[in-house]
């Protein structure tokens, strides 16, 4: 089995973390980091 990504969805991934990181700031991740089930407290 290959569980490693096709190409097209390796660039998704980038993509959509380069955006991720450029709206995520530091104040927005703590504003939400006890906001989810699992996070770091």
């Amino acid at each position: 089995m290959d569980f490693d990504y096709t190409p097209e969805q390796e660039q998704l991934r980038k993509d959509y973390r380069t955006r991720l990181e450029a709206v995520m700031t530091p104040e927005r991740r703590a504003a939400v980091a006890n906001l989810t089930e699992g996070a770091p407290r």
